[in-house]
């Protein structure tokens, strides 16, 4: 049975179709944050290209370094999202806001953590003993 390419293209486009409503909501359903937990060194390796004195920087310093590349990643990201760009990672993204979050409270309690510090040292601060001398 021999069948020409003509007949074969014209059966294949115009098959019956059946038509699907476009769902009215947008909305991107089912990210859920990791079920692991967060694990800075492997994590911001596949995320972000980081030395590893940056990666191991946990000074209030580094970690706002941190926070703002993260930013900026972030940004970027949503960008691609935005303008449909074929470079847009839909997990990339996820993990870049998860990753940002956790870094933001980590660097919150950092300045706590340093806040309290100098607090302790203010008050706790001895002073030498000062001689009254007797004027005449």
């Amino acid at each position: 049975m021999a069948t020409d390419t003509a007949s074969l293209t014209h059966t294949l486009f115009f098959l019956p179709l059946q038509w699907q409503p476009v769902p009215t909501s947008r909305r991107i359903v089912g990210i859920r944050p990791p079920t692991n937990r967060y694990n800075r060194a492997s994590d911001l390796v596949r995320l972000l290209p980081l030395w590893p004195e940056e990666l191991a920087d946990n000074s209030l310093a580094g970690r706002t370094r941190l926070v703002q590349m993260l930013e900026r990643a972030l940004r970027a990201a949503r960008q691609r999202g935005v303008g449909g760009h074929w470079a847009y990672d839909l997990s990339r993204h996820a993990n870049l806001m998860w990753a940002l979050r956790a870094e933001r409270a980590a660097l919150t309690a950092l300045k706590a953590k340093c806040r309290s510090a100098a607090a302790k040292s203010r008050n706790t601060v001895t002073r030498a003993p000062v001689d009254l001398v007797d004027l005449p």
